[in-house]
């Protein structure tokens, strides 16, 4: 018999390891020509969770996981949290529209969501002009379209086994 705290921690388990291999993902080098291209696997996640458990994953969510990235990565403290807690809240008011697209249609969602979070993150970081017409600045736009797929299915799985373990005795 679960006790509502081991319920809890076992329904959150999916959530917590895919944000830690998120980050895993973030901080593990890569050969300098693919280091331009490297998703941002911490906004997939985001609006994964975001568009598959809404009532779990809101902007609060986005909120710590941006100031978890912020520490991470040692940059301006509360600048993820911001952007991360503004994809959350869009993502959740999308995720009935994102859940009947078909797969195509969420990439180009999610490219659209990204844009939004890189522009707001480039602006908020005080980046340069020049680095908006940039190509290496907007690259992991186009491999978050191609990953999302892979993230699409790895996170609905673990949604269909969290809300699976809501029903047995």
């Amino acid at each position: 018999m679960n006790t509502g705290l081991q319920f809890r921690l076992s329904n959150k388990t999916p959530l917590l390891v895919s944000i830690f291999f998120a980050m895993v993902l973030v901080v593990m080098r890569l050969p300098q020509w693919a280091e331009v291209w490297r998703p941002d696997w911490i906004a997939l996640v985001v609006i994964g969770w975001a568009v598959f458990a809404p009532g779990v994953c809101g902007p609060v969510f986005g909120m710590l996981t941006g100031l978890v990235v912020d520490v991470v990565l040692a940059e301006s403290f509360g600048v993820h949290a911001l952007v991360y807690a503004l994809l959350a809240y869009i993502a959740n008011v999308l995720n009935f529209q994102m859940r009947m697209y078909t797969l195509f249609q969420q990439a180009v969602m999610v490219f659209g969501l990204t844009f939004i979070a890189r522009s707001l993150l480039g602006l908020l970081l005080g980046i340069d002009k020049e680095i908006f017409i940039d190509f290496g600045y907007w690259a992991p736009l186009i491999t978050n379209m191609l990953v999302w797929p892979w993230i699409y299915f790895s996170l609905r799985g673990t949604k269909l086994a969290m809300t699976a373990s809501l029903f047995e005795p």
